[in-house]
């Protein structure tokens, strides 16, 4: 153990959030980790998604398509985001009508859009980092499935943390 009274910062900070066994009613979700406080960029972001298909979904639209970082959340949810990036995925549900996806994400970063986003915050905020995660359009307007877990890691560089 040291005994230096000189404080020591640490540069970057890891963040994970989950949400589980949650119903999704669209053909798309939008998952927003809150950065840390003090925070300069986000410098790489994974995601992990089990998503168990309803049965009432017909097994041709049982996929998750397109997976991807968006700088806001639009007005509706039909709507899509004004910068959106995403990568083609076509990840097809097994015979239990799951799908279990673990992906890498940060070639899609925009390094600075780390702005905080309170639920207060009016509409139209945008620099925000939400995961994007798109479904079969058959999947609109409906019960689409359960979100076993939705897990999100991420990086950030900080100003530092004593």
């Amino acid at each position: 153990m040291s005994n230096s009274t000189r404080p020591h910062h640490y540069p970057e900070t890891l963040r994970t959030s989950a949400e589980i066994t949650t119903n999704l009613f669209q053909d798309k979700a939008f998952f927003y980790l809150i950065p840390p406080q003090n925070s300069l960029t986000i410098e790489n972001i994974r995601l992990h998604l089990k998503l168990t298909f309803d049965a009432s979904v017909s097994v041709g639209n049982r996929k998750v398509t397109h997976i991807g970082i968006a700088d806001e959340f639009p007005a509706f949810i039909t709507d899509e985001p004004n910068r959106l990036l995403q990568l083609e995925v076509n990840a097809v549900a097994d015979g239990n009508r799951q799908v279990d996806i673990n992906i890498d994400l940060t070639p899609l970063l925009k390094r600075d859009d780390i702005a905080y986003r309170d639920f207060i915050e009016p509409d139209g905020l945008t620099g925000l980092t939400y995961v994007y995660i798109k479904c079969a359009d058959g999947c609109r307007g409906a019960l689409t499935g359960i979100i076993e877990i939705c897990k999100v890691d991420a990086q950030f560089t900080t100003e530092g943390i004593a």
